[in-house]
């Protein structure tokens, strides 16, 4: 499970000034599951999936990625586990065929202190979403270790007068919003 490797890459973006919809995040008691990641993806300029063997297994990220690329939302696969192929065997291999993925596998071994997210790769994923999304002004620092966390008010549409919300340690992040990850 790399689910810690997530909700670290959710934080190091947000840092950077990106904003991110994770599921874990943004759903709440008796939401709606399929609702919510629905406007998840809908709403997001780009798609950051996280490719494990159990990824490309599991139903529902199928399901995820094949709205991602009906919508023609670009996505960027991390691949965080190796695989004997690319694309990954199965119905996700039609979506991943054109695209390239950035190398975060254990494998890699290019990491610094154990957080993948501050190897020479992470540049690349910024690379991408600069492309992508060219409007964030990231808060680039040389070392992870000099990044401080940013203050950020990100709201939900207003609705029957409710102000806006946050989930956990989350912002519940507004139709606007540029990433998702899943």
């Amino acid at each position: 499970d790399r689910q810690t490797d997530i909700i670290a890459l959710y934080k190091r973006l947000t840092e950077l000034g990106y904003r991110c919809w994770l599921d874990i995040f943004q759903m709440g008691g008796g939401d709606s599951l399929f609702e919510k990641i629905d406007a998840g993806i809908r709403n997001a300029k780009c798609i950051i999936a996280c490719v494990t063997p159990n990824y490309t297994k599991s139903t529902n990220c199928r399901r995820e990625m094949s709205l991602s690329d009906a919508l023609g939302k670009s996505i960027i696969p991390l691949l965080l586990e190796a695989t004997t192929t690319w694309p990954p065997p199965g119905p996700m291999a039609l979506i991943f065929t054109d695209k390239s993925y950035i190398d975060f596998c254990p494998t890699n071994g290019n990491y610094q202190k154990n957080d993948i997210w501050s190897s020479l790769e992470f540049n690349k994923v910024l690379d991408q979403l600069k492309s992508i999304v060219p409007e964030v002004q990231t808060k680039m620092a040389t070392n992870s270790i000099d990044i401080k966390p940013q203050s950020m008010t990100v709201s939900t549409p207003i609705e029957n007068g409710n102000q806006p919300t946050q989930t956990g340690s989350a912002a519940t992040i507004s139709p606007s919003q540029l990433c998702c990850i899943l």
